[in-house]
């Protein structure tokens, strides 16, 4: 029997016995006391990675599967008591997030930073962080103001989405947003059918998009893993209806600070909105770690102070209310030339105010750079290991990756593992 944990094979335990297998994926929550314990021990440089994986071999009986099944229950059992000491550490390449520099804190103590949401597909974990890497939700499979996409989508041609999928995961996304929001279409079909299709080809998670509770119904039935559910507002309706589904299904979800009086251009009006739909979600058994919320970005040609306004909020979210947050970045220059740079800007800046995760275009290499320099200056990116690994060049003025190209992509089959792709 062999165990094995790397990070480019979900763990798993592994039974051979000539030509019989028998083979048991572990819950992706062995990932994370992996990344944990990696951290712990100060294995963070790229030959440790290399190096440092672990097979432990040992004799098993005649029943394959039995042994397996036992096997998985005892590292479940153990993992329950007391996390892995010696574990394989995280890849860290290009932008990807890494393990926290420090332990896990206690989320009622004083002092910004104290939330880890996580989310997952069937064998991936993403932690969502103040003191972990910025986390990019690929913003592309979205057919609203793609009217192509739309008509596709529409007629059932999914190629599109299988393109942008794939596009987004080379690029170094870190999750996907999914949303099938057609009008006249038969949304909940089209939205669940999308989710397969997409966690056919990649293990990132993904973001649930959509304003349709019963559409939201229909992707999470289908969804494997742990979604993030975009979205709760504040309105009662709402929050009857969505929070619910959240907690049958064990999801997160993003709290968007709006309600029935619409969206305040007062800062601290959307703060009390998203304070209470913290404690509306509290009130169903979900906890506070699992809500992340959209202080509602607006575009910054209509509305000068928008940039303000959403620092001021991000800032209470992390220091008050200790949880992560979310927003659709692109918003920022809707109706303005140079797209790319000022969204660019604008995510440095509210990450500096505490923003931790963002729906945006990973493809846009202003984006890319500009969330992989934030990370380095807040420190979480250690010694800017990923950093260096992008934009280093070589002896010979050649470098793994130079400055605004990307690293080549190998697919093998059609699915593509997130840390396959690279950057």
């Amino acid at each position: 029997m062999t165990v094995i944990w790397w990070r480019d094979i979900p763990a798993q335990v592994v039974a051979r016995d000539g030509r019989r297998s028998s083979k048991a994926v572990l819950h992706p929550r062995f990932q994370v006391a992996i990344d944990k314990a990696a951290s712990r021990a100060g294995k963070r440089n790229y030959n440790d990675y290399i190096e440092e994986w672990r097979k432990v071999a040992k004799a098993c009986a005649d029943d394959l599967e039995a042994e397996v099944t036992g096997e998985v229950e005892r590292l479940e059992t153990n993992l329950r008591q007391a996390p892995p000491r010696r574990t394989h550490p995280v890849r860290r390449c290009g932008w990807r997030p890494g393990p926290r520099p420090g332990p896990r804190r206690d989320p009622q103590q004083a002092g910004p930073g104290m939330t880890d949401t996580v989310v997952s597909s069937a064998t991936r974990e993403v932690v969502i962080g103040d003191d972990r890497p910025f986390v990019v939700i690929g913003e592309r499979i979205n057919p609203t103001g793609r009217k192509v996409l739309m008509e596709e989508m529409k007629a059932g041609d999914f190629s599109r989405v299988e393109r942008d999928t794939l596009a987004q995961v080379a690029a170094g996304a870190h999750m996907l947003d999914v949303n099938a929001g057609i009008p006249l279409a038969d949304e909940p079909a089209i939205l669940a059918k999308t989710i397969q299709l997409v966690q056919s080809l990649t293990d990132l998670p993904l973001s649930i998009d959509s304003s349709i509770v019963e559409a939201l119904a229909a992707g999470l039935a289908v969804y494997q893993g742990k979604p993030l559910v975009n979205s709760v507002t504040g309105e009662e309706a709402q929050l009857e209806r969505v929070l619910p589904l959240v907690k049958k299904y064990g999801a997160a979800v993003v709290a968007i600070s709006n309600d029935e009086t619409g969206i305040s251009m007062d800062p601290d009006v959307r703060f009390g909105v998203a304070k209470r739909i913290v404690e509306r979600a509290r009130d169903h058994g979900i906890p506070y770690e699992d809500i992340v919320v959209d202080p509602l970005l607006m575009p910054i040609g209509a509305m000068q102070t928008a940039g303000r306004q959403v620092f001021r909020i991000l800032g209470r979210l992390r220091d008050e209310l200790h949880v992560n947050s979310t927003c659709g970045a692109s918003n920022v220059s809707f109706g303005l030339p140079n797209r790319e740079g000022i969204n660019g800007a604008y995510l440095a800046m509210a990450m500096a105010s505490g923003l931790t995760s963002a729906i945006t275009n990973p493809i846009a290499d202003g984006v890319k750079h500009a969330v992989m320099a934030g990370d380095v200056l807040l420190g979480n990116d250690q010694d800017a290991t990923r950093w260096i690994r992008a934009f280093r060049v070589g002896p010979r003025g050649r470098g793994a990756r130079r400055s605004g190209q990307s690293a080549p992509v190998r697919l093998a089959g059609r699915r593509l593992s997130a840390d396959a792709a690279g950057s």
